[in-house]
């Protein structure tokens, strides 16, 4: 097991969360057990921040210091974070939303694009929406990652903290929301992003991934989760020389060319901020080097946009969004839109911020000084004389009778699925590390602790004989884990209680065969998946098939759901996800982890009916 500096790794969330909110005079914490882990500015905390707009965000943890580490004066109003490289539940988001809005004229929320995060916040936006109808709120992504050739499918990178910068002072002068938001999009449209991994991170708990890259190799765009980039290089030794500089010649031509692409940045940039971002344990040393060659690159790269010798530029340089230990570094440039100098004036405003730096004005080499060392007497006499992130049994129970205050069958459906996923949970965390970013096993893992918890604290007695009660308390606890699976198992258990509800509404005997259905119908709609995309539905869907027939037995279900795991073993390409990113030679001969997950679900329905 990889060696870190922490407690425990189920406590890595909340333990670096305090450590943040040590200057309490700047951010302060949503009460931790909650269950949520948020950070506000202190003035939101005691009252005294004025009405006007607010700025959020958020994402998984392991990228610090963003997002928490950008609330204060002049940047974020509040943050949310998740578990290690999984979204925020929106439960959590939604109370951080909820935190800002006594003290907000309107809300922006500016979230890097990634599939959990589009999920939960979208969730949590607009539950916000339906509560405070008149407060205005808008939902905006960065995607800036200009590493993959596909633009529909850009991620967001270290570009999102200059969008959160200018977004955070515009706001704080008072600015409208629609202004806020506009300067926001303005630079989120402008901005470009590539990063490079000599080395993979490795999540707190986890071993490392010795296998990635070899002693010789790099991967150029490397997402920030560990994702694949754009493609690997081995590194010849006998072309040592010069390699950082080649390297950042290659990364800041691709943004060069990227900026290009943009509507009208070769006309109308007038200045450029450039950011040198370390993605975690890149030294200080390595670090200036890389500087230098972004900096020959600027003033003798030829680039159309990124030229120093066309424009003014203010440079960045530090870590300012992370990826645990990755030995690596992204480059950023943002376009400057002719508007007066003020976008660039945003960037300098003030802010609490300890984690944002001001940079400095970049002089060309031209202008760069350099003075005569200063020599002894005698040196210089020298010098002068020489001259330089329920029920299976047919229909739903309503008896209650048990310690728990649920039925006793109810209690061991629960029971067995939540040990049975428990028990998978280090075999699914291993297969999603080969086939997409690793999260899911912590993710289940702490969805099901939560529910079991719940169970034998008998939080579920309010909910004897309610389906519908049961399965929406039962979403809401196993969603906390965040994440896509998180979410993804929200909407089929609120699908479920739905049905349920719609069922009693009608007069009928609730039935968990419509419920399966219905709860299958929402993960596809609001999820987006078909069957053949390599996602859990491969497997989720043939099972709510054979239910929908009403002949059709739980033991057949379980293994329609099974047959359509096996088959994601063929499929060379996924469509959802960050396995989208990962080539056929990983995918091909392994199941899809979210499928493994349906049948391990289902095998465990089985296995409690017939015990």
């Amino acid at each position: 097991m990889a060696k870190r500096f922490i407690n425990d790794r189920d406590s890595v969330v909340r333990d670096l969360m305090h450590g943040l909110s040590l200057n309490s005079s700047v951010v302060t914490l949503l009460d931790p057990e909650s269950g949520s882990h948020v950070a506000v500015r202190t003035s939101v905390a005691d009252g005294t921040q004025p009405r006007r707009v607010s700025v959020v965000s958020g994402g998984g943890s392991g990228h610090e210091p963003m997002a928490a580490g950008y609330v204060g004066e002049g940047m974020l109003t509040a943050a949310v974070a998740g578990e290690v490289f999984s979204s925020p539940s929106d439960t959590s988001i939604l109370a951080m939303l909820e935190s800002v809005v006594p003290c907000s004229t309107g809300i922006l929320v500016i979230v890097m694009n990634y599939g959990g995060d589009k999920l939960n916040f979208g969730t949590a936006v607009r539950d916000l929406k339906r509560s405070h109808p008149r407060l205005p709120v808008k939902m905006m992504l960065v995607e800036d990652d200009v590493a993959r050739q596909d633009e529909s499918d850009r991620r967001g990178l270290a570009g999102t903290i200059f969008v959160l910068k200018v977004a955070g002072a515009a706001a704080d002068e008072g600015k409208s929301l629609d202004e806020v938001a506009t300067i926001a999009r303005t630079a989120a449209k402008s901005v470009s992003t590539f990063g490079v991994a000599l080395e993979p991170c490795t999540i707190p708990g986890h071993e490392p991934d010795t296998n990635r890259l070899t002693s010789d190799e790099i991967e150029l765009g490397m997402g920030i989760h560990g994702e694949p980039g754009d493609k690997s290089y081995r590194i010849d030794r006998s072309q040592a020389q010069n390699f950082a500089r080649r390297l950042v010649f290659e990364m800041c031509s691709r943004i060069d060319g990227a900026l290009c692409g943009k509507d009208g940045l070769t006309t109308t940039c007038t200045g450029l901020a450039i950011m040198v971002n370390n993605l975690g344990s890149v030294p200080q040393s390595e670090m200036l080097i890389v500087c230098h060659a972004v900096s020959e690159f600027l003033y003798h790269g030829n680039g159309r946009v990124m030229n120093g010798n066309l424009h003014h530029v203010r440079f960045f340089s530090g870590s300012f969004l992370t990826s645990l230990q990755m030995n690596g570094v992204s480059i950023t440039c943002l376009a400057l839109p002719m508007d007066n100098g003020y976008m660039e004036r945003l960037l300098l405003a003030e802010t609490e911020c300890e984690a944002w730096s001001k940079g400095f004005a970049l002089q060309p080499p031209s202008r760069r000084r350099t003075i005569p060392r200063f020599l002894s007497s005698k040196q210089a006499d020298t010098k002068k004389s020489y001259g330089g992130e329920q029920d299976g049994t047919g229909e739903a129970s309503s008896d209650s009778n048990s310690k728990y205050g649920l039925n006793s069958r109810t209690e061991k459906y629960i029971t067995v699925i939540t040990e049975s996923l428990l028990a998978k949970c280090d075999y699914l965390g291993s297969l999603d590390r080969l086939t997409g970013d690793g999260d899911i096993g912590d993710t289940v893992r702490k969805g099901c602790t939560r529910v079991h918890a719940d169970l034998t604290h008998g939080r579920f007695t309010p909910a004897a004989g309610k389906p519908n009660v049961l399965f929406n308390m039962i979403a809401n606890s196993a969603s906390v884990s965040g994440g896509s699976i998180g979410a993804l198992t929200r909407i089929f258990l609120e699908g479920m209680a739905s049905s349920f509800q719609k069922q009693i509404e009608e007069g009928r005997t609730p039935s968990w065969r419509d419920a399966f259905v219905q709860g299958t119908h929402d993960v596809m709609e609001q999820g987006g998946a078909n069957v053949g995309d390599r996602t859990l539905v491969d497997a989720l869907k043939p099972a709510a098939n054979v239910l929908a027939t009403r002949n059709g037995t739980l033991s057949q279900a379980a293994h329609a759901a099974q047959v359509g795991c096996e088959s994601t073993k063929s499929m060379a390409k996924a469509k959802f996800g960050r396995s989208k990113h990962v080539g056929s030679d990983v995918l091909l001969n392994q199941p899809d982890p979210g499928a493994v997950l349906v049948c391990v679900v289902m095998d465990a329905i089985v296995s409690a009916q017939n015990s």
